[in-house]
């Protein structure tokens, strides 16, 4: 067995060979990962997962600032800028649907452990930036997941 440290992003997991990993897993890490390469992220990490593989990932949902939803009070032009995607407080601002969306089209099964919720809003929805307000509360309510992937 060996275990290979690589700090790289999307630029490392390029490196790592096909179907050569059996596990891959990160704790509060996948919403950092930018909002314009969060896919092909995904999809190398099923390039690299061994057919019979697992993902484990525990992601946060909530902003970095206070642990509510204040991130979402931008505008996608503004938080996607350099001035906060090079900032240590950056969060790609996927919200729960969305992330499983994105691990199904990346062909991986999904299955959610765990959920947690906010019991309402930490912030009024009018003073989110107008592409979250549309987005259900409940869907807004929650706060993070923990979720296994398998390749399909």
């Amino acid at each position: 067995m060996s275990t290979d440290y690589l700090t790289e992003g999307l630029q490392s997991l390029k490196t790592i060979q096909s179907e050569s990993v059996d596990f891959v897993f990160s704790h509060a890490v996948l919403e950092h990962v930018r909002l314009t390469e969060f896919f092909d992220t995904m999809k190398e990490i099923r390039r690299i997962i061994r057919p019979n593989g697992v993902c484990s990932h525990c992601i946060d949902l909530k902003d970095h600032f206070v642990s509510s939803l204040n991130n979402l009070r931008f505008s996608q032009k503004i938080w996607e800028s350099s001035i906060i995607t090079n900032s240590s407080f950056y969060t790609n601002r996927l919200r729960y649907s969305q992330l499983l969306q994105l691990f199904k089209e990346a062909c991986f099964e999904t299955e959610v452990v765990t959920t947690t919720r906010w019991p309402h809003l930490p912030i009024p929805k009018q003073k989110m930036s107008s592409e979250f307000q549309s987005l259900p509360q409940e869907e807004l309510c929650i706060s993070g997941f923990d979720v296994i992937l398998k390749p399909i």
